[in-house]
């Protein structure tokens, strides 16, 4: 029965929501990996829901009242587990309309004899519920969290039995629940609302800069998304921003970030370059977290700083482009006059040829992309290094990764398509040069 208002007879339509929390959160995860469900998540979920429910559902007469928000989840009793009740089940059961309900877990041999465990009364203990709030008219309509068919016999009862259209809110969009329901919230759907709201949740911080890092700053604040840049250079640190990750509201997009400390959960780091060799660039996945579509220009960005001049050709960039995205590069990283003039020289002055073809210079400057830009097609293999640093460019990049493994795991050197380097000041000039003799010899 739909309750009326005394003043102005607007019927108001009370509306529950039931969450199975574990299969919310996995199927979050699934769809949004590497997404977790942060407190801000669970803290603006109702609201969500609600604005859902009322802008698809809900007739213009009518008015909506929130009765309540069930939750339920069987807690693991392992420390991990504890901890997480404590900081994560409690904080959600304090916020406003919702009532943290808690099931069990009991643990289990697979066939392949594999220990692990289950949860036991979850399923049933929202059925309860939603059962007994209709038997007592406590709503008049359930938004159902979950993708779990149990819920059928359930959903049939409310719908059937006691006249409450069950709306299913889910990610699994050929699943027999949805089917089952009176209608449906589409949380898998990146055009949605549900993934609009996670776009609301970003807050960028940027690494350090380039003509790639600039772009991702421009797009970030074009489509009005939050972004803190401190102008970091080439190693910026995750630690730089520690500050700024004690706000939990956001879900953090760490750009090229050395991830020195821990990274919070609710941190995502953005990266191409060592473990996340495989990715594709930084520019890329913020697009794609954004939902956006690149540019010509932007494509052509991306494809720089993956790949360099190479990368660019494979789009059929004309010499013209690849001048310009190369001039922009430099003058993102802060390339001087005086550092093209230091190349020039070092070229001039300082470069010769190992036995097999590599061409080392010692520059005299730590801006290397000069002397990259103008040997660019001369020499296969490119090593250039000052008395604390260097960079390899060519074909044996990684190999030199493997090799060196174990100074890329301490965060002493890099990798990424095409080239390897020694971050600056890790060795003394003599251990350093020693490295470069070890690279030439080939």
């Amino acid at each position: 029965m739909i309750a009326l208002t005394n003043s102005q007879q607007t019927p108001i339509v009370r509306v529950a929501i039931f969450i199975d929390y574990d299969n919310f959160s996995i199927n979050f995860k699934e769809h949004f990996s590497p997404f977790h469900v942060t407190k801000s998540v669970w803290a603006a979920l109702n609201e969500l829901l609600l604005k859902y429910y009322k802008e698809n559902f809900l007739e213009e007469y009518e008015q909506l009242k929130h009765v309540g928000t069930w939750l339920c989840v069987a807690p693991h009793d392992s420390t991990e587990g504890i901890e997480e009740k404590h900081n994560t089940f409690d904080y959600i059961d304090r916020l406003p309309g919702n009532i943290m309900k808690y099931g069990t877990r009991v643990y289990i041999t697979s066939p392949e004899g594999k220990k692990g465990t289950r949860e036991k009364g979850v399923d049933t203990e929202i059925v309860c519920q939603m059962l007994m709030g209709a038997f007592q008219d406590h709503y008049d309509t359930v938004v159902l969290c979950s993708d779990d068919n149990d819920y059928i016999p359930a959903v049939k009862r409310l719908q059937d039995v006691f006249g409450k259209p069950v709306i299913q809110a889910g990610f699994n969009s050929r699943s027999n629940l949805r089917a089952m329901c009176y209608g449906h919230i589409t949380l898998e759907d990146k055009e949605d609302n549900f993934w609009l709201y996670l776009r609301n949740l970003f807050y960028i911080l940027a690494g350090g800069g380039d003509l790639e890092m600039e772009e991702i700053v421009a797009i970030a604040k074009a489509n009005k998304v939050p972004v803190k840049d401190k102008k970091l250079t080439w190693g910026a640190k995750l630690s730089d921003y520690t500050k700024e990750l004690e706000n939990k509201a956001h879900i953090y997009l760490g750009i090229e970030l050395t991830e020195d400390i821990e990274p919070p959960k609710h941190y995502i780091g953005i990266d191409h370059h060592n473990e996340r060799v495989h990715k594709r660039s930084a520019l890329e996945q913020v697009a794609k977290y954004l939902g956006i579509t690149l540019d010509r220009r932007q494509q052509l960005i991306a494809a720089n700083d993956m790949g360099y001049i190479p990368a660019m050709k494979k789009l059929n960039a004309t010499v013209e482009e690849i001048a310009d995205i190369r001039r922009a590069d430099r003058a993102a990283q802060g390339i001087s006059e005086a550092d093209e003039r230091a190349a020039e020289k070092a070229i001039a002055t300082h470069l010769s040829i190992s036995p097999n073809g590599m061409a080392i210079i010692r520059a005299l400057s730590n801006k290397f992309a000069p002397i990259t830009d103008a040997l660019y097609e001369q020499y296969s293999e490119l090593l250039i290094h000052t008395a604390d640093e260097l960079t390899y460019y060519g074909k044996r990049a990684a190999e030199l990764a493997k090799v060196y493994a174990h100074l890329i795991k301490q965060r002493q050197a890099y990798v990424g398509s095409g080239y390897f380097g020694i971050a600056r000041g890790v060795f003394a000039e003599a251990d350093l040069l020693r490295i470069v003799e070890h690279i030439a010899a080939g």
